[in-house]
């Protein structure tokens, strides 16, 4: 999350998404409080993988700010495999936790 927080990243993320045609998204501050937060950054993931790996990829080739190292590793994990398990399980239980959240909070 952090790493996409700065505007110009932001903004990266946005272009690709535009370019390969899908719905533009944008990651929201995670708050200790929040889990609709949590749940909808970690859905985002899922969803816009592809152009995140772009984006990082992207930004690797160009090497044009002091940022490289982190995009470096992020595409380092983000690539493995057991990433792709954490997430999709993270999701599940995220859901589930944003539904007991959300029916709480109605209360």
């Amino acid at each position: 999350y952090i790493h996409f927080s700065i505007p110009s990243k932001n903004m990266m993320l946005v272009d690709i998404q535009e370019k390969l045609g899908i719905k533009k998204t944008k990651l929201c501050s995670i708050s200790d409080t929040r889990w609709s937060c949590r749940f909808k950054n970690c859905k985002m993931v899922m969803e816009h993988y592809s152009s995140i790996i772009k984006v990082l990829k992207y930004e690797i080739e160009e090497n044009t700010d002091k940022n490289v190292a982190n995009a470096i590793g992020i595409l380092y994990t983000m690539e493995k495999t057991s990433f792709l398990v954490h997430l999709f399980v993270l999701h599940e239980i995220l859901l589930i936790i944003n539904i007991l959240s959300n029916k709480l909070q109605e209360k």
